[in-house]
């Protein structure tokens, strides 16, 4: 059986190769193509990936319980 090396991935194993914007309103929408490190240190790729994007919000939803 083959010694596989044990996985250790980070921010170096994966490459950003283009990004597009699809979509910008409440919601942003990115299309991401990328490649990656496989298991056996081979490069995995190109995919695309979609990305959404929010901002953090607030919500108050205001209710007058007497009147229901």
């Amino acid at each position: 059986m083959t010694d596989w090396p044990e996985p250790t991935f980070g921010r170096t194993d994966w490459t950003l190769e283009a990004s597009e914007r699809l979509a910008e309103g409440f919601f942003q929408l990115d299309e991401l193509r990328l490649t990656h490190r496989g298991y056996q240190r081979e490069s995995v790729g190109p995919m695309l990936r979609e990305l959404l994007v929010r901002a953090p919000a607030v919500v108050v939803i205001l209710c007058d319980l007497k009147r229901q």
